[in-house]
């Protein structure tokens, strides 16, 4: 059984059943673009906390830290992705280029023996490498971002979500609702 890491955040609106029927006329693809709009919205003061959050020294890795909108479901999700920002590091007395991921998922969970605690990891360390107490200690910054900008998220998300669905709807209702009149 596989566990999913992240910090799952549900918006309840009341009061929007006939913003819900006419989402639901839509097709699916088309319905989730406000909702998705809304949340990359509400998710740019986390990902502005994560990089302010980033330690001195990795300061200049901030463009590995985005928000992504999820493609079949109206979701998104912040924090550090590969294939953003590379950086050489020394291996064995010459510099090898690695994916900053790496190095900033190291420093926010730390290595070897003093890894983060609290963190589900998907390879626990190896009990006979007990000798390897060094390594580099957590520093949970990306766990502090969300501690300071979790209710500023969930705040934005539920303020704006009927307001910005109802702004998509009166651009687009001639080009989608038109259509589906027999």
């Amino acid at each position: 059984m596989a566990i999913e890491s992240g910090i799952r955040i549900n918006v309840k609106s009341e009061g929007v059943q006939e913003l819900i029927e006419t989402l639901e006329r839509l097709p699916p693809k088309v319905a989730m673009r406000p909702l998705k709009q809304t949340l990359k919205r509400a998710a740019k003061p986390l990902e502005q906390e994560a990089k302010n959050t980033l330690p001195v020294k990795l300061s200049d890795l901030k463009q590995a830290i985005t928000t992504k909108v999820m493609r079949s479901i109206p979701a998104v999700k912040t924090g550090v992705y590969t294939k953003r920002v590379v950086v050489m590091l020394p291996h064995k007395g010459k510099e090898i280029e690695w994916d900053a991921y790496y190095l900033l998922y190291w420093h926010n969970y730390g290595t070897l023996y003093r890894r983060d605690p609290n963190h589900y990891f998907q390879k626990p360390v190896n009990i006979r490498k007990e000798h390897l107490s060094g390594g580099i200690n957590p520093k949970k910054f990306i766990q502090k971002a969300y501690d300071n900008r979790f209710a500023e998220v969930i705040a934005y998300a539920e303020a704006h979500l009927l307001a910005d669905a109802e702004k998509f709807l009166d651009r687009n209702s001639n080009r989608f609702l038109q259509k589906q009149v027999v």
